[in-house]
C-alpha cells in the first residue's frame, strides 16, 4: 500500500479547471470498510453534470461513483472481500476521482479474471442504469407496446443518450428474450418524432 493518495476535488462548480489534485493520507479502513487501491474509474456524464452545477453537489466534494482496483486493506466486520481481491463498485459514496479511497465493503462486487479492471469500471454504472431502464420504469413487454407513450418514449430516450448504454440495454432485451425497439423505429411515433 502507498503512503499517499491522490484525490480530485472540487471547491466549486464550472469547467473542468474547478478540478483540483491533492494528496490524501491513507487512512486505516474502520468497521465494514476496505481501502481500495484503484486502478481505474469510470467517467460518466452525471459527474460531468455535478461538477458544472447543474446537479447539486455539497462542496467541497469528490466526483465520481465508479471504480476497480484492489482491496489493500481490510476494517473489522468484512466477511465478503480479502486482501488481494480483484473489485468493483458503481454506487456512492461519491469519490472514485482517486488513486486509492475508504469504500464500504457490502457494496463491491467480485470480478472474474477475465474481466479487466478498466472495463468492469467502465460499464457498472452503464449497466445499472440499463437494469433500472428495463425493470424500473416499466416491464420489458409494457416497453414494446401495452404502455402509456410516456414510458416508451423516456426509456427510448435514455437508450439513446450514450453508446455504452444502448449496447448494453439491446444485451439485455437480447437475453431476456426480447426484441428492443431501436433508435431508428421513428416511423412507429410519427406525431413525436416529426416535431
Amino acid at each position: 500500500m502507498s503512503r499517499a493518495a491522490s484525490v480530485v476535488r472540487l471547491t466549486a462548480t464550472g469547467g473542468p479547471e474547478v478540478l483540483k489534485t491533492a494528496q490524501t493520507k491513507i487512512e486505516k479502513p474502520g468497521a465494514g470498510q476496505v481501502w481500495l487501491e484503484q486502478e481505474a474509474i469510470g467517467v460518466n456524464y452525471l459527474d460531468v453534470m455535478q461538477r458544472n452545477g447543474a446537479v447539486p453537489l455539497q462542496l467541497p466534494s469528490g466526483l465520481g461513483l465508479e471504480g476497480a482496483g484492489r482491496v489493500a486493506a481490510v476494517g473489522s466486520g468484512v466477511p465478503n472481500v480479502n486482501l488481494g481481491d480483484r473489485v468493483a463498485y458503481a454506487i456512492g459514496p461519491i469519490g472514485s476521482y482517486a488513486s486509492g479511497r475508504l469504500y464500504p465493503a457490502d457494496r463491491l462486487v467480485h470480478l472474474p479474471e477475465k474481466l479487466t479492471l478498466r472495463d468492469a469500471a467502465s460499464v457498472l454504472f452503464k449497466g445499472i442504469t440499463a437494469q433500472y431502464l428495463l425493470k424500473s420504469i416499466g416491464t420489458i413487454d409494457d416497453a414494446l407496446g401495452q404502455t402509456p407513450w410516456r414510458i416508451r418514449d423516456r426509456r427510448r430516450r435514455a437508450r439513446g443518450r450514450g453508446r455504452q448504454g444502448e449496447g448494453i440495454g439491446m444485451r439485455c432485451h437480447h437475453r431476456l428474450g426480447k426484441m428492443p425497439p431501436s433508435s431508428g423505429e421513428r416511423e412507429t411515433f410519427p406525431n413525436r418524432w416529426s416535431k
